[in-house]
């Protein structure tokens, strides 16, 4: 079956509207639900599971697609200081003794095909402790809580 390049181009460009639409979707959720400082929150959304913690202006949203309902499926973290997100090519992630440089991919943090780096950011992620963030500009350090259960490991 021959597909023209038009309609790749557009089957892409669709793709990458949906995503910017669940992406800013999440972040919309992150500012209206009712965060307790430190504490992460869970809603759904459009089939994501959307988590969102808040420790005074600073945030982490992760977005995960555990039912594979998105194609490719979408798992995704942010990080904000209630002004800038995380930017540049990589960022360092620090929690307790443990320290992982990710990629990032314009402001987020994307599960790829690297599930092991993905699961560790998860796991630092969803323990209480302190979060340190570092894209080269900035630091963003966030307290969690508490822990909580999460269906985000790949």
């Amino acid at each position: 079956m021959r597909v023209s390049f038009r309609a790749q181009k557009s089957t892409i460009l669709k793709g990458a509207t949906m995503i910017r639409n669940a992406i800013a979707t999440t972040l919309f959720l992150a500012v209206a639900s009712p965060c307790v400082a430190g504490q992460w929150v869970k809603s759904d959304d459009k089939g994501l599971s959307v988590y969102n913690l808040r420790d005074g202006q600073k945030q982490i949203n992760m977005a995960c697609d555990p039912e594979a309902l998105w194609d490719p499926p979408e798992y995704h973290v942010t990080v904000s200081d209630g002004r800038t997100f995380l930017a540049g090519d990589r960022a360092e992630v620090k929690s307790g003794r443990e320290t992982i440089t990710l990629p990032l991919s314009g402001d987020s943090f994307l599960a790829g095909k690297d599930t092991k780096h993905w699961n560790k950011l998860v796991a630092m992620l969803t323990k209480p402790g302190t979060v340190t963030f570092r894209d080269g500009k900035s630091e963003i350090a966030v307290k969690i809580d508490a822990a909580i259960k999460n269906d985000c490991m790949k």
